[in-house]
């Protein structure tokens, strides 16, 4: 048998392998013994006040793809278990790096197994596996790291990362206090989930520049519609350009612009023109009208009515102050306003 410890090989004497570790039953019969074999049915509770006697365990595996024997090494520590605790078994070098995060010292491996994997394997597998999705464990060469905090970690590194986790308000306060503080600005058509992007800026800067690409195509109500927004959120620099090339945005670093819908598309991403911001690109057409429910916000001119059969037109209209459903003949919402 060969027993690997911190990776090394370490092969048995002969006298080592004539001391013959007791199973549990046997263990259990006599009044003496510092030392027992446990198989991966074994109820632990068995061994009772006998465990604070003990300095070795060996946990059996009767093979690589049996995992029992890791949690058995799991709740020995817990326990209190502090002497040497050895997987026996078919093994393999992959798992090493697991073995010793459950609490196991060594692996001891029979004489077929370790031909077909080298000492170097076994090695080479303490650096190799250093990820775990539990957090807590550790190996003999230095903490594991659980993977959700790498890849946290990998995230923050940059500054696209920081926006993919966060909230839609949390990202545009984050983006206009800090990452890009001063050099931002709002470039918005007036989609139908402007209005909820302004709301939402208007509560952390109101003087934050938005830019407004007139097109004389557009819906004749989007000018009323953006005087109103003005007026209730308090925003103070508001501007006009006709058509909108990318020349005429301004010296801005980033920009914030609409969009919705497109769930796990990235929210921060770098185009021509700069950083683009699209804090409610996960957003769904239920979440938009809920947050504009939620606030009161005025509806879009172009506010989508919904069709059904035998029904007429049913749409949901912000009617004298108020959030009003209606059954009626297709109208153009900007009158409402």
């Amino acid at each position: 048998m060969t027993l690997l410890r911190y990776g090394h090989a370490l092969t048995q004497t002969p006298a080592e392998l004539a001391v013959e570790i007791p199973v549990l039953e046997v263990f259990l019969a006599g009044n003496e013994g510092t030392s027992v074999r446990l198989s991966p049915e074994v109820d632990l509770e068995t061994l009772g006040a006998r465990l604070s006697g003990l300095t070795m365990i060996e946990v059996e595996f009767p093979s690589f793809a049996d995992g029992r024997g890791f949690s058995i090494a799991r709740q020995l520590r817990r326990l209190g278990f502090e002497g040497d605790l050895v997987a026996a078994g078919p093994l393999i070098p992959d798992q090493y790096v697991y073995a010793l995060q459950c609490g196991f010292d060594a692996v001891k491996v029979d004489p077929l197994c370790y031909a077909r994997q080298s000492e170097a394997e076994w090695r080479e597998a303490l650096d190799a596996f250093d990820l775990t999705y539990q957090r807590g464990y550790a190996v003999a060469n230095g903490p594991s790291i659980n993977i959700f905090d790498a890849r946290k970690a990998a995230r923050a590194k940059s500054v696209d990362g920081k926006y993919t986790d966060i909230s839609a308000q949390a990202a545009l306060k984050t983006a206009i206090l800090q990452d890009f503080k001063g050099e931002i600005a709002m470039v918005t058509t007036l989609e139908t989930d402007a209005v909820v992007l302004l709301h939402m800026i208007a509560q952390i800067d109101k003087a934050l520049p938005v830019i407004f690409t007139k097109n004389e195509n557009l819906h004749k109500g989007l000018s009323t519609y953006l005087s109103l927004i003005i007026d209730r959120f308090g925003l103070s620099n508001v501007q006009t350009v006709e058509g909108g090339t990318d020349a005429e945005f301004g010296p801005y670093k980033a920009y914030i612009c609409e969009g919705w819908g497109q769930s796990g598309a990235p929210v921060l991403e770098t185009t021509k023109i700069g950083v683009k911001l699209r804090p409610l690109l996960n957003w769904a057409n239920k979440d938009v009208i809920g947050y504009m429910r939620i606030h009161d916000l005025p509806p879009h001119p172009h506010a989508v009515h919904v069709h059904g059969e035998g029904v007429g037109e049913s749409s949901v209209h912000y009617i004298d102050g108020k959030w009003v459903q209606t059954v009626q003949e297709p109208t153009t919402h900007a009158d409402y306003i």
